[in-house]
């Protein structure tokens, strides 16, 4: 019974063993590579310029991108008002049908088109596009700020 229970144990033991072998190893190359890193970090990692960050900033700026995401969506606004209205069909039946000099009616039917005033459209456009100035500029202003 007792050899049964240390081989059981025997695992056990070599698993710890070997993790605490492992951890003391990468503790080591660790602190290699942290002092290699600190004596020859420049020349292996070489910085980036300030010119790139800069040119990089407009492009990862989440908020500028919202704004300007914004402004998209506000001249996408345009050419949807400038369109005419869809045209409508109504249908109905009668339940009891009147009788008239062609016959007895059924069923009716409407087409409608509204027809807007004339350049009431294109005013329509002009105001979406103008609405969406301002929001071009909070995209300038804040691309200043950065």
């Amino acid at each position: 019974m007792n050899i049964l229970l240390h081989r059981q144990a025997l695992p056990e033991i070599w698993h710890e063993q070997r993790a605490a072998k492992w951890r003391k190893f990468l503790k080591m190359t660790t602190g290699w590579m942290f002092f290699i890193c600190c004596l020859l970090g420049p020349d292996l990692l070489p910085a980036q310029s300030l010119k790139d960050l800069l040119a990089q900033l407009p492009q990862a700026n989440p908020e500028l991108r919202a704004l300007y995401l914004d402004y998209q969506a506000a001249l996408a606004v345009a050419p949807q008002v400038s369109q005419l209205p869809d045209p409508e069909l109504k249908l109905g039946w009668y339940t009891l049908s009147p009788e008239t000099r062609l016959g007895p009616q059924r069923l009716w039917w409407i087409l409608n088109q509204k027809l807007p005033w004339p350049g009431k459209l294109k005013a329509q456009e002009e105001l979406a596009l103008t609405r969406a100035t301002p929001l071009l500029e909070k995209v300038a202003v804040r691309q200043l700020l950065l």
